[in-house]
């Protein structure tokens, strides 16, 4: 099964202590001072939350009713889940494309 997971980065300094969080609860041993330096932009957020959490949106109650536009009031991440495509794959050259 190949999964995609669409979101839109809604408030950037939400979504980078989200992630800097996320960081911090994987290597607990690194100084709390020093958790901006490995986690300092978008691309490094992205890598901290899919090797925390497996997913972007980890936080969503419900990822069947994800949908688009703001995030509602109680996510603290800085996202809005765009929507998710799973489609199974069993040649393991599957593309996932919109329905």
């Amino acid at each position: 099964m190949r999964t995609r997971q669409d979101v839109v980065v809604v408030d950037p300094d939400r979504f980078l202590a989200a992630a800097r969080e996320a960081f911090l609860e994987l290597y607990p041993e690194i100084p709390e001072a020093d958790v901006a330096e490995h986690v300092r932009d978008v691309p490094d957020a992205v890598f901290a939350l899919l090797e925390r959490y497996g997913r972007l949106a980890a936080h969503s109650p419900n990822p069947l009713l994800e949908r688009p536009g703001p995030p509602p009031p109680v996510r603290a991440d800085g996202l809005s889940p765009a929507g998710r495509v799973q489609r199974p794959d069993v040649a393991g050259g599957l593309r996932l494309l919109p329905s």
